[in-house]
């Protein structure tokens, strides 16, 4: 797509607050109520949104620097190449998310939940969390729950993963130079493809 400035919060012509409690309205009704969060391209540095729930939100190319969604609800949001450095997802539920390709240096995901989603209907399936050609340099991951996680092609150089929960997590092509991995399960993962951090 087609770079795109980004659009300050003004111009949805609505608070923030009503957006995410439409939203809510959205999730809980299944959609038949209320209006899906759709924030793509919108600047929401510095916003508090801890707690919010924001489940299948629209995110992708949002800028959320130093924004803080510890606690939040963002299961099968997507966050697609946002640029959310030094941003706070401390014990975020981000299970079957879209990170791919954004910007996530710095940020704080501890505790956090970046697990599959198990999705019923016809056939029960999983649906794992996206981290595909994202970067996560410096970001924090202590205690993570990322099992079958993507992580293909993701730069977490310098990141602490220490006690973070990657078991079976697709690690192909992805960076681990100098990350912190003391207590780290890594159960499952193919590294055949990625170099083990130390």
């Amino acid at each position: 797509r087609s770079a795109k400035m980004p659009q300050p919060l003004e111009a949805l012509g609505r608070s923030l607050n009503e957006v995410v409690s439409q939203h809510l309205v959205w999730v809980e009704s299944s959609g038949a109520e209320g209006q899906q969060a759709v924030l793509s391209d919108v600047n929401l540095s510095g916003q508090d949104l801890r707690g919010a729930n924001l489940a299948a939100a629209k995110l992708d190319c949002c800028i959320l620097l130093q924004s803080d969604f510890s606690d939040a609800d963002l299961t099968m949001s997507d966050l697609s190449l946002a640029d959310a450095r030094g941003s706070n997802f401390t014990q975020a539920n981000l299970r079957g998310a879209s990170l791919q390709r954004g910007i996530f240096n710095g940020a704080d995901f501890s505790g956090a939940l970046l697990s599959p989603l198990p999705i019923h209907g016809a056939t029960d399936q999983l649906w794992p969390a996206n981290l595909e050609q994202a970067k996560f340099v410096d970001a924090k991951f202590p205690g993570a729950h990322m099992a079958g996680a993507n992580l293909t092609g993701a730069d977490f150089s310098g990141a602490d993963l220490s006690a973070a929960d990657l078991t079976g997590a697709i690690v192909e092509g992805t960076k681990f130079q100098g990350a912190g991995v003391e207590g780290t399960n890594f159960e499952g993962v193919d590294f055949s493809k990625a170099a083990r951090p130390d």
